[in-house]
């Protein structure tokens, strides 16, 4: 028998039980002779204490409750049952020998009774009105198993969203590291090397950042299918945003001797979004409109639309392509399609464009749709919330709009060739500027050498730590303008490193600056990052003007210490 207080599940094939409350020995036997009958198992108590103890080890269908008992009345106990949240569900039918009195019956409803019977009790009249309750027992039985098994069935899915949001960041990292390091030397190589070599290096830069992307994709796919993205609102200019993604697709545009539109809306469009996704968005929609068109235009509308009285933001890429069958428009933002296996063949690509486009717009409270007719092109259409502020001059404001300056269409500028030098990295000596003493822990011996090549051309002088360990160690010997910091790392990570060298500057009155320089991409891991101490946060695989751009954002003048040493060593307490 369990302790009180911990029932044990009743599932709906248990047999309901009932409690009989009288304290005559003979109504107690009456009442389970008329019972005999049910498919029940009964219970007896002979005093309003009895009955209390049973609701404790049982849980009943219904209660058969004697009005007047001795010590306790059958008021005063339905009205403790009552006030238990583990009792107040039971039913509770009075039973009285005294005649039909509305002032006692009112009294016996008020401390929680359903119904009332008379005594002598008809044995037919007590058994059709348990059999009513009996049901709704049996009822309350099935939901609540119901509510069970949904319970397990929404912790076993926790459990697997767990394990893959587990299995993403693995991957991430684990891919990313390799390509870190084919990347980033390739990208230094292209500086040092001339001729067919230089055009072989550039390949190898070419397919090592296509492979990134669709990396990238298939992860953002996972990650907003497990409910995992994260939005970051703010202030965005979409006029800016349309020329910024324009900028980037001008190459796929001319490869098919497509030219880009982009009809000027009267009015500024602002909206308080989320810039990064919407630039996403954008890249994906004229990425799709330059693949699948051939010497023909391709025109990007934005404004302000109504929607049931409230103001969103229309952002329409619409190109003159091959266009899609009513069936492929279907399947357009399902992921890995395109329509037909032919397309895919021909044009390339993962599929997920669509797909990522239509996880943003619904992250950010808006819907993407499309229109489109084989053979003569296809319009999509991103609708987002406009939401509350506007930034600059209010829609309407024909100064503040032709005050703006015209942006140049970026799509019509000459391109710089395809020498060597045109797409070189930033020379040494153009970075922040002054030389930097920078710590680098990094445990990948590819990465340590990679990323003190790039700090060394950029003019910086590097010292290395392959773990947080060494890292303590020697940052306790050396003032360092930047500490540059690897997350996953063996013996002590990049977060107890941060975390150990923030307490220790705490008691010290200092504070090197510290950037994360991981494989690890996610939204969380960022945000970690930064409540354990961490300044910036950059992401492998590491470019060169990122970093540049990332040193030239964190550096700080030096602090002095305040128990610096003539030889410039420093003491830490334990």
């Amino acid at each position: 028998m369990s302790a009180p207080g911990k029932l044990a599940p009743v599932s709906p094939e248990t047999r309901p039980k009932v409690l009989i409350v009288d304290d005559q020995p003979s109504n107690l036997v009456a009442l389970e002779m008329i019972l005999a009958e049910l498919d029940v198992d009964v219970v007896q108590a002979r005093s309003g204490l009895e009955a209390l103890s049973a609701v404790l080890w049982h849980d009943f269908a219904v209660i058969l409750l004697d009005v007047m008992l001795p010590e306790l009345g059958g008021v005063e106990v339905a009205t403790l049952m009552r006030g238990n949240t583990r009792t107040s569900h039971i039913p509770i039918i009075f039973v009285t020998a005294k005649d039909r009195d509305d002032a006692i019956m009112f009294q016996g409803y008020e401390a929680g009774a359903v119904d009332y019977l008379f005594k002598p009790i008809n044995p037919m009249v007590l058994k059709s009105k348990l059999n009513v309750f009996l049901e709704l027992d049996r009822r309350r039985r099935v939901l609540e198993q119901r509510g069970l098994e949904l319970g397990r069935a929404k912790d076993r899915a926790e459990a697997a969203n767990q394990a893959k949001s587990r299995f993403l960041a693995t991957m991430s990292h684990e891919l990313r590291t390799p390509l870190n390091a084919i990347i980033g030397f390739s990208e230094v190589l292209q500086a040092e090397v001339e001729g067919q070599a230089a055009e072989d290096v550039r390949a190898i830069y070419g397919a090592g950042k296509h492979l990134l992307s669709l990396i990238d994709r298939i992860l953002n796919v996972s990650k907003y299918e497990s409910g995992r993205g994260e939005v970051t609102i703010e202030d965005c200019d979409v006029l800016e945003l349309i020329c910024d993604v324009a900028r980037m697709v001008g190459p796929l545009l001319r490869r098919n001797h497509n030219t880009l539109e982009i009809e000027r809306p009267e009015e500024q469009v602002c909206m308080e979004s989320d810039p990064a996704k919407i630039r996403q968005c954008l890249f994906n929609l004229l990425g799709n409109a330059a693949k699948f068109s051939h010497g023909s235009v391709v025109r990007v509308q934005t404004g302000y639309e109504q929607v049931e009285g409230e103001q969103w933001v229309m952002i329409r890429v619409k190109d003159e392509g091959i266009g899609m069958t009513p069936e492929q428009v279907e399947l357009g933002f399902e992921p890995f399609t395109q329509g037909d296996d032919s397309l895919a063949r021909k044009y390339g690509g993962t599929g997920l464009g669509l797909t990522i486009t239509k996880a943003f717009c619904q992250l950010m409270g808006g819907e993407v749709s499309v229109e489109s007719t084989l053979g003569e092109g296809s319009t999509f259409t991103m609708l987002l919330p406009r939401r509350s502020r506007e930034i600059g001059p209010s829609p309407g404001d024909e100064a503040g709009a032709a005050a703006r300056p015209a942006l140049a269409p970026p799509w019509e500028r000459r391109s710089t060739g395809g020498s060597a030098a045109a797409s070189r990295p930033t020379a040494a000596g153009e970075g922040p500027s002054r030389q930097l003493d920078i710590l680098l822990v990094e445990d990948n011996t590819m990465n340590q050498v990679l990323m003190e090549r790039c700090l060394r051309r950029l003019g910086h002088r590097v010292t290395v730590a392959e773990n947080g360990k060494a890292a303590l160690e020697i940052w306790a010997r050396q003032d360092f303008d930047v500490i540059l910091m690897d997350i996953e790392m063996p013996e002590m990570n990049g977060f107890e490193t941060t975390r150990e060298i923030r307490n220790r500057e705490a008691a010290l009155g200092a504070h090197t600056p510290i950037a994360a320089v991981t494989a690890h991409t996610f939204a969380e891991d960022r945000r970690q990052c930064m409540e354990v101490g961490m300044d910036d946060f950059l992401t492998k695989p590491i470019r060169q003007t990122e970093l540049q751009k990332l040193l030239t954002r964190i550096r700080r003048p030096r602090k002095r210490w305040a128990n610096d040493s003539p030889s410039g060593s420093r003491s830490h307490g334990n």
